[in-house]
Order: C-alpha cells, then structure tokens, then sequence
C-alpha cells in the first residue's frame, strides 16, 4: 500500500472509531430521553451493550497508532461491530 492509501484508511478508520462513539451516546440518550427502561422491563440488556460498544471503542483507540496491518484492524472492526450490533 502507498502511504497515500495508508494515510487515507487511518482516516477512515478514526471517522469509524468517532461514528461508533457518537451512535453510543446517542442511543444512550435517547433511551433515557425516553425513559424506554421503565416502560418496557425486557429492555435492561441495552446498558450492558452501550458498555461493550464504548470498550470496543476505547480499545480500538489504544491499538489505532500500535497496529501495523490497519486493512485487517479495520475488517476486525467491522466484524465485531456486525456481531455486537
């Protein structure tokens, strides 16, 4: 790979790391903005998966500038996110 496309995936990887993030605290508000966990009991897993999504986040922060094959790391990204979601 050129460092151009290096350069390029870094990006797009950080925008994904910073989408992830932003989708968590947006849900996270939101099911609180409308109190879903008192009106609907069978909801309570959604704490423990905003919990999972916001680690899987702050890993993939830590690992970002210590990986060196970033075209796997972000195939390993989409992978978890797919089965997390």
């Amino acid at each position: 790979m050129s460092s151009e496309d290096i350069g390029g995936l870094k990006n797009r990887i950080k925008a994904l790391i910073i989408f992830r993030a932003l989708f968590v605290t947006l849900f996270l508000s939101s099911t609180y903005f409308f109190n879903v966990f008192e009106q609907f009991p069978s909801v309570r897993p959604f704490p423990y998966l905003i919990v999972a999504f916001y680690s899987a986040t702050f890993v993939y922060f830590l690992l970002f500038n210590k990986i060196q094959n970033l075209l796997v790391f972000a195939y390993i990204q989409l992978i978890l996110d797919v089965f997390l979601k």
